[in-house]
């Protein structure tokens, strides 16, 4: 059992052979594919990224600049510094193995650690998840293979209950290109509001607003 939807206040850190990093962030998220992510400072948000599900953005605060563009791997990246399609991110967000395609019957085996879910994936390669035996709540997750995704393997820890679910307050990640990202939670709240306006932003007054899809390989961005 999964929380469809909730706010969080987390730590980020990432790290990859070019840079490495880390960001307080307050974080909202709904599924499939929705979230928000507020990088704060002691005086607030100072950069926020936003999807909802068919268009991302980015807001610049300091340099009065709003992006906007498709919600693909590289922009997400881009803005965050996480390789990932948006709605891998929305699952890691929310502490779950990503949901693909996959062919036939999987295959279901018993291990010291708990049990191995192992299916073929559509797009080629293979998907795993281990469940913890007895809550079955996911350990890890991993993709190997995938000629769509890249390799990517997703550790879940820390669990702890919110209002009566499970939830991993810390998630581990080795991304396609070989990233390292930490996401830990210091809290979730789950009973919470979340309208549409929560996943996208509109350009104040006197903001730039700019094309992200034109930027090319272009390094502006968070």
């Amino acid at each position: 059992m999964a929380l469809s939807r909730f706010r969080g206040q987390a730590r980020l850190t990432y790290s990859s052979a070019d840079e490495s990093g880390r960001a307080s962030q307050m974080i909202a998220v709904e599924e499939p594919d929705r979230i928000r992510i507020d990088f704060m400072s002691p005086f607030g948000p100072t950069y926020t990224v936003a999807a909802n599900g068919s268009r991302l953005v980015a807001y610049d605060r300091g340099e009065k600049v709003l992006y906007r563009g498709e919600p693909s791997a590289k922009n997400v990246f881009r803005y965050t510094r996480v390789p990932a399609a948006v709605d891998l991110l929305a699952s890691l967000i929310r502490g779950l193995p990503p949901e693909l395609d996959y062919l036939g019957e999987p295959d279901v085996q018993e291990q010291s650690d708990g049990w191995r879910w192992v299916a073929a994936l559509r797009g080629g390669g293979l998907l795993s998840v281990v469940f913890q035996k007895g809550s079955l709540v996911p350990l890890s997750a991993s993709i190997t293979g995938s000629r769509e995704s890249g390799d990517f393997e997703a550790r879940f820890a820390e669990y702890e209950d919110v209002g009566g679910v499970l939830l991993p307050h810390r998630v581990e990640a080795t991304l396609p290109g070989g990233g390292e990202v930490e996401l830990k939670y210091s809290r979730i709240w789950r009973d919470v509001g979340l309208t549409d306006d929560a996943f996208t932003i509109d350009a104040p007054p006197g903001v730039r607003v700019v094309d992200m899809d034109s930027l090319g390989n272009s390094a502006d961005g968070n």
